[in-house]
């Protein structure tokens, strides 16, 4: 399995940091990482040599800041609030989303209204 290690930058410590809750993958504690939201467990890390997880969702989705207290209430409840700011590429129209959980397709998704959908990474 790949993971967020980078070449010669040596170990990722998180010690700095304060969790952000359980990934809903392996209930590994998620942190901020670059432009990215990870689960400790994906990356090579102090106290995780090896990794074995893969949830990762971006800081940062369709223009739309995600922040850390959204992040909390996706992890802790599945899903964030409706957040008004995402923008595609096509349309270039603001629209208003909630991300949610999937565990069936095992990843952070849209949801419009009744419509889902999976946000690009």
């Amino acid at each position: 399995m790949s993971s967020f290690k980078e070449e010669g930058r040596g170990l990722v410590d998180f010690s700095d940091q304060q969790s952000l809750g359980a990934c809903p993958k392996c209930a590994g504690e998620v942190y901020a990482r670059g432009s990215n939201y990870v689960c400790i467990n994906s990356v090579i890390s102090t106290a995780n040599p090896q990794a074995s997880c893969n949830f990762k969702t971006a800081i940062k989705v369709l223009q739309q800041p995600i922040s850390h207290e959204q992040m909390r209430k996706l992890l802790s409840t599945g899903r964030t609030d409706l957040l008004d700011g995402f923008v595609s590429s096509s349309a270039q129209k603001k629209r208003k989303a909630m991300l949610v959980w999937d565990a069936k397709a095992d990843m952070v998704i849209f949801e419009f209204g009744s419509m889902r959908q999976n946000p690009k990474r």
